[in-house]
């Protein structure tokens, strides 16, 4: 991933808004944060970022190109967790 030309103050200020907001789903080591303040010392170069997916009712179709999509979700998820 490029590294951002904001200085780092900038980038944290605005993750910091985007999780608070629920924009986005930091994990850092045990926390897992969503729509919630992060607090200090959680937001490392090692935290990960990811954005939230909602799937409604019956949007998921077998024969669908997104089923592709939610079988790359739940790799992300199983790398995440570490699970098989």
């Amino acid at each position: 991933m490029p590294e951002p030309k904001a200085s780092p103050a900038v980038v944290e200020a605005a993750i910091g808004e985007a999780v608070e907001e629920g924009k986005v789903w930091l994990l850092s080591g045990p926390a897992s944060l969503l729509a919630e303040p992060i607090p200090a010392g959680v937001l490392t170069p090692a935290a990960k970022l990811r954005v939230r997916v909602e799937v409604g009712d019956g949007e998921i179709d077998p024969d669908a190109e997104s089923t592709n999509a939610i079988s790359k979700l739940l790799e992300g998820i199983r790398d995440d967790f570490k699970l098989q």
